[in-house]
C-alpha cells in the first residue's frame, strides 16, 4: 500500500498544495482546474490501494481559508466511494 504524507505547515498558497498533489499523487495540472476535477484524479488516477494522511490541517486552513475545508471535503467523498483502497487520515 502506497502512502503520502501532506504536510500541512509546509502550503501557505493553493498552488504549493497543487504541487504536493503532482509529486506525490503524479496528478497532472488539469485535474486543478476545480473540485471536481480534483475529485476526478483522485478516484481515477491515483494508484489504490493508498493512505493520504494530511498533517498540521490547522496551519494549512489558516493559510488556505476555506478552500482547505473544500478540498478535505474532497477526500472524505473519495474514501467513501473507493472504501478501503483509499482511507484519508487528519491530524492537526
Amino acid at each position: 500500500m502506497n502512502k503520502i504524507i501532506i504536510q500541512g505547515c509546509d502550503i501557505s498558497t493553493r498552488e504549493e498544495l497543487y504541487n504536493v498533489f503532482h509529486r506525490q499523487l503524479g496528478l497532472e495540472k488539469l485535474y486543478f482546474e476545480n473540485l471536481d476535477t480534483l475529485r476526478d484524479g483522485l478516484m481515477w488516477h491515483v494508484p489504490v490501494p493508498i493512505t493520504v494522511e494530511w498533517t498540521h490541517y490547522t496551519v494549512c486552513r489558516y493559510a488556505l481559508g476555506a478552500y482547505a475545508d473544500q478540498v478535505l471535503n474532497v477526500f472524505y467523498e473519495v474514501q467513501e466511494q473507493l472504501e478501503e483502497l483509499f482511507t484519508f487520515r487528519l491530524k492537526f
